[in-house]
């Protein structure tokens, strides 16, 4: 937001407490609302509005403005100041916005959208540029700013980088707090409803956020449950020898290649995870090539306030694919997961249309995506760390644990999914206000040196393994069994197969560029020479 003269009025009069510049920038008739700690609040006519701002600083010992700033968004202005709070020794940081209905010049209605308050410790409360533009960092190597972060608080206001306004979680026992809280919803639909300012709808768009994700309970329980069956230990276990007989096909046809530069993205860690989800939903093999590049270019970052033009055509093109594919297992069956929900569907009306087809599409961004970024950020890991990776060489029974530590070290999913507020929430020492997005931070969260020994090194043999990459709580990743045997099978044949193998560039020009960064982020290719193979 820019300044904004009459926002820059109101956040000085309420700075300054005083009444006579606040009523002056108020309509006789103005009207206050505001959802508040104590509960809601509505107050009609001048004076009761500026009583109200009076009542609520009228017992500190100081209040500093810090910064205001406004937008006119159609008929409407959206007024944020930040200020310094002092109470007998303590301080404190207080953050408002609202959204203002203006007439001639003064505010003749002012809905309290947020109101949050952080304890300044330490006499100053240090604000990092990059939470002006959260996502809008070095996404090669975020961790040094993560851990920044982290160090100044567990919890913080950001704006993102699509402008929006959220509150950030960085810590890991806040983190696992607010993953299972019973005061953060996930329902896209209802936030979306009551702010279509709260959060991008992104592509393809709010039409396919009906899938697990993006719901509560009871249809979060109901949409979970109708999948749960095909993630179960019994039927992945059943997939480890046609992942097995996937992987060594695409070493096959990598070793091929001789001893030459290879993207082990292009040929390995993509075309694995997406072919077994493939096959787990019944998308027909002459169909995968095809919507699998359009997913990678649905996928691929933009700095643009809108989506690219392929982009949009991208989403189009799966949007009309995925519809297709459902009309297609209704007239011809088969054993597959897209069948199933078309049974359940149809027969029971377990689910509706828009639901089945935002859980297929959520399925394959989740089956594909991230383990193809656990595949590469994995081997980045152990070509960095040699010694760690020619132990596991020499005794593959050590990869298990250390699948665990890559996914602690170099999270695939950085931050978790769309979350907000249905009411104020406390967490570390901070009140997030109510009807505010909410954002994770699980790869910060798993490098907190509060909760892990020597929290950014890597080390395969670490004890605890535990971790927050599939998050916590009722959305705990459902296909986490299938990520880790995917995630195991891969890297052991891989590196067993090409024990010399090395990259082809330095780790400084290797490009995480791949995904937005937030909830996705991967490498977009992975150049390395695999030497010669191991002997049979």
């Amino acid at each position: 937001m820019n300044s904004h003269p009459l926002a820059t009025a109101i956040a000085a009069a309420v700075a300054d407490r005083d009444r006579v510049r606040l009523a002056a920038a108020v309509t006789d008739t103005v009207r206050l609302r505001a959802l508040l700690p104590g509960g809601p609040i509505e107050e009609h006519g001048r004076d009761a509005v500026v009583a109200r701002f009076g009542r609520w600083f009228a017992d500190l010992d100081a209040v500093d403005l810090v910064e205001s700033a406004g937008e006119a968004i159609a008929d409407r202005l959206l007024i944020h100041y930040r200020l310094d709070l002092a109470q007998r020794g303590t301080r404190w940081a207080c953050t408002q916005t609202s959204i203002c209905k203006v007439n001639d010049g003064r505010l003749a209605t002012i809905d309290l959208l947020c109101s949050g308050f952080r304890e300044i410790v330490g006499g100053s409360e240090m604000h990092n540029p990059a939470l002006d533009a959260w996502g809008d960092y070095d996404l090669d190597d975020p961790y040094p700013l993560f851990a920044q972060v982290q160090a100044d608080g567990p919890v913080h206001e950001v704006t993102l980088a699509d402008g929006h306004r959220a509150w950030l979680i960085v810590r890991h026992e806040e983190a696992k707090a607010a993953l299972n809280h019973a005061g953060l919803s996930k329902d896209m639909h209802a936030a979306l409803a009551r702010d279509g300012a709260v959060v991008a709808e992104g592509l393809p768009g709010p039409a396919f956020a009906r899938h697990m994700l993006s719901v509560d309970p009871p249809d979060h329980t109901r949409l979970r449950r109708l999948t749960s069956a095909a993630f179960s230990r019994p039927r992945i276990a059943a997939l480890r020898p046609r992942i097995q007989a996937i992987v060594d096909r695409l070493l096959d046809a990598l070793e091929a290649h001789g001893d030459t530069v290879v993207d082990l993205v292009k040929g390995f860690a993509f075309p694995l995870p997406f072919t077994v989800i493939s096959e787990l939903l019944g998308v027909p093999e002459a169909d995968r090539d095809q919507l699998g590049s359009w997913f990678i270019t649905l996928l691929a970052p933009s700095s643009a306030p809108e989506p690219p033009a392929e982009a949009v055509a991208a989403s189009a093109n799966i949007v009309r694919y995925l519809t297709e594919l459902l009309a297609r297992k209704r007239a011809a069956p088969g054993e597959d997961l897209v069948t199933d929900l078309v049974r359940a569907a149809d027969q029971g009306g377990a689910l509706s249309e828009q639901e089945m087809l935002s859980t297929i599409f959520q399925l394959v961004v989740a089956g594909h995506d991230t383990t193809t970024s656990l595949i590469g950020n994995g081997t980045v890991a152990l070509l960095l760390h040699p010694e760690q990776r020619d132990a596991l060489v020499g005794d593959p029974a050590l990869m298990p644990r250390a699948i665990e530590e890559i996914l602690r070290w170099d999270a695939p999913v950085p931050h978790s999914t769309f979350r907000y507020t249905t009411q104020d929430v406390a967490l570390g020492g901070t009140v997030i206000p109510a009807f505010a997005q909410v954002i994770i931070s699980l790869a910060a969260a798993n490098r907190d040196p509060d909760r892990y020994e020597n929290s950014c090194t890597f080390d395969t043999a670490r004890a605890d393994t535990s971790h927050l990459a599939f998050g916590h709580g009722i959305h705990h990743c459902l296909g986490a069994r299938l990520a880790r045997l995917e995630g195991l099978i891969a890297l052991t044949a891989l590196h067993g197969r090409f024990p010399a193998m090395r990259l082809a560039v330095p780790r400084s020009a290797l490009r995480w560029g791949h995904g937005d960064g937030l909830v996705l982020r991967g490498l977009s290719e992975l150049p390395v020479v695999l030497g010669p193979p191991s002997p049979a």
